[in-house]
């Protein structure tokens, strides 16, 4: 096994302990109501239901999970949190702060103009560029260099120059190395 398995390894294994443990938050914020405060539950937590929905959005980020180190699928998700997460967090803050007053046909309007935004790049994402790999867990990266990009790329170059054992004084030169960031 190669340092690029692990690594696809150790990402999967994140992102589906992630989407996991937001399917079993959802399925407590949806279904458990604590039997103290079972009778005035939705007086108590208005918005129980709408943060239950934000757990279950991460379920569509599977793609991503799937195709760990595609490029389409990495764009899909970063777009989808930033467009569907604000809107259920606009709907969750209405539910808390004005309960009962909110017409949930009209959510659905909201979702909308998101929705045909994200509806190519998720088609984008969940295209097969090769056939034999059949959402495998640990695919080879589609970088064109063969690696993810990095924010910092790091390169040392010796120098002639041998370390000074004390600290150079004002006469004498600090010993440098080249990094490339």
């Amino acid at each position: 096994m190669t340092t690029h398995d692990t690594t696809y390894l150790i990402l999967f294994a994140a992102n589906l302990a992630f989407i996991v443990t937001h399917l079993y938050g959802w399925l407590l914020k949806w279904f458990y109501k604590p039997e103290a405060y079972r009778e005035h539950f939705h007086e108590l937590f208005p918005a129980q239901r709408s943060v239950g929905v934000i757990y279950l959005l991460q379920l569509l980020e599977l793609p991503y999970l799937l195709q760990i180190g595609d490029r389409d699928a990495l764009l899909y998700v970063n777009a989808f949190s930033l467009l569907f997460f604000s809107i259920q967090m606009l709907i969750m803050c209405e539910d808390y702060f004005f309960p009962g007053q909110r017409k949930r046909y009209r959510d659905l309007w909201l979702f909308l103009p998101a929705a045909v935004v994200m509806a190519p790049l998720f088609l984008q994402a969940v295209k097969h560029r090769n056939k034999h790999r059949l959402l495998s867990v640990v695919s080879k990266p589609r970088f064109p260099s063969g690696q993810p990009p990095s924010l910092c790329n790091y390169s040392w170059q010796p120098t002639a120059k041998p370390i000074p054992q004390s600290l150079p004084g004002p006469q004498e030169e600090w010993h440098t190395e080249s990094v490339n960031i």
